[in-house]
């Protein structure tokens, strides 16, 4: 399903890569049998049309990979799915937070309005630093700070938009 959508035609679906999505399977299905995977699907006549991996590290649970069948975009699969599985993660006492793996609050995972501020820590393990990790370093984060306008731009363009 993945792999025939937009996913597939971009290359970042699992099955672009033989050797990675092997690697997710096996991956997935041990965590599974330790409890800490699932996959939440949303079935029409016994054909799935939209699904979730959800991976859980103690209290939490990660929404890490998602797809949809694109022959039923406009019935919005992804967002009826995402519905069923808020509501069970809201309804599992074991669960103390969510993280969507998303940075984009802009598609339909907005349905989910409360964040929790997440950092990333970069550490040179090498005595002295290094040049090559303080360049990466800077880079990483004009990327995610060009990335930030980017949408910013976009969102306000779009909100533009929708008044006029």
């Amino acid at each position: 399903m993945e792999a025939s959508g937009w996913k597939g035609r971009q290359g970042t679906a699992l099955l672009s890569d033989a050797e990675n999505a092997a690697y997710v399977r096996r991956s997935i299905i041990g965590m599974a049998e330790q409890g800490c995977a699932a996959v939440h699907a949303l079935y029409l006549d016994d054909r799935p049309v939209s699904m979730q991996i959800v991976v859980r590290a103690g209290a939490v649970a990660y929404t890490w990979k998602t797809a949809y069948d694109e022959a039923f975009r406009e019935f919005s699969p992804g967002m009826l799915l995402l519905e069923d599985y808020t509501a069970a993660f809201l309804a599992d006492k074991s669960i103390a937070y969510v993280d969507s793996c998303s940075y984009d609050d802009s598609s339909y995972m907005a349905a989910w309005t409360e964040r929790r501020a997440v950092a990333d820590v970069w550490i040179d393990a090498r005595r002295g630093g290094s040049l090559a990790f303080s360049l990466l370093a800077f880079l990483q984060k004009r990327y995610r700070d060009l990335r930030s306008f980017g949408k910013s731009a976009y969102n306000a363009i779009q909100r533009r938009r929708k008044k006029h």
